[in-house]
């Protein structure tokens, strides 16, 4: 219909999904499963061999696909709500698409979760949102190395810790702060800094540590804020 809000909600859940490149991370883990599917396939005849491998790589597929459809909901909200939108347009928006789901479901094998798990997060999320209150991250496996390339200026710290999962360690000035990631390697331990004001990505830097650095051995927790490290901004 004409719900701005529940527009809002289900374009930013879109967005998401494309700005995360789920499609891309789908394909990659579908080729391999798949691959070790046929490879059963050609080794045996026994029939149920064959079904459970199916089965296998299906539950394995649509987890991941589930992961990344609470990933978007979380995403969307927060981002329609930062333009303005009622967060409860999300609870909406899939109230009505449980009116229209049909049948019987089993739920590993759904690639999306049901509309009964969906409603609860985004209430959940759409009260804490409404009052202000910092919204619980979901557990999600995160790279921050690879997450980083997601983050633009501008981002609030919110988004930044659900792409980024949380740092290592954070430093706080007034109205700014400064949050770490590492890495540690055998020879060079690497490091993402960044940089909010009021609450706000404003810059970030990668730096690394080696024991020529004066680095030591150990975490990567021991060597933050050395190496190429520069704290000018």
């Amino acid at each position: 219909g004409s719900d701005r809000d529940q527009w809002a909600a289900l374009l930013g859940h879109e967005m998401a999904h494309l700005k995360l490149n789920h499609s891309g991370k789908a394909m990659k883990r579908r080729v391999p499963l798949k691959l070790i599917e046929l490879a059963v396939r050609a080794s045996t005849d026994n029939k149920w061999s064959r079904t459970a491998t199916g089965v296998a790589a299906t539950a394995i597929d649509t987890k991941y696909s589930r992961d990344h459809e609470r990933e978007s909901d979380y995403l969307g909200l927060i981002w329609a709500v930062e333009k303005g939108y009622d967060p409860q347009g999300a609870v909406a928006l899939h109230t009505e698409f449980s009116k229209l789901s049909k049948g019987i479901s089993i739920p590993f094998l759904q690639s999306h979760p049901s509309s009964k798990e969906r409603i609860k997060r985004l209430s959940r999320l759409a009260d804490q949102l409404a009052s202000d209150k910092e919204p619980e991250p979901i557990e999600l496996e995160r790279d921050p190395f690879e997450s980083v390339k997601l983050l633009k200026v501008g981002m609030v710290t919110v988004t930044v810790e659900h792409l980024m999962g949380k740092p290592v360690d954070k430093d706080f000035s007034g109205n700014q702060s400064e949050w770490h990631y590492c890495k540690t390697g055998q020879q060079i331990d690497e490091f993402i800094s960044i940089e909010f004001r009021d609450e706000k990505l404003h810059a970030l830097q990668k730096y690394t540590v080696t024991l020529e650095d004066g680095g030591a051995v150990g975490p990567c927790e021991l060597n933050l804020k050395r190496g190429t490290y520069s704290s000018a901004r």
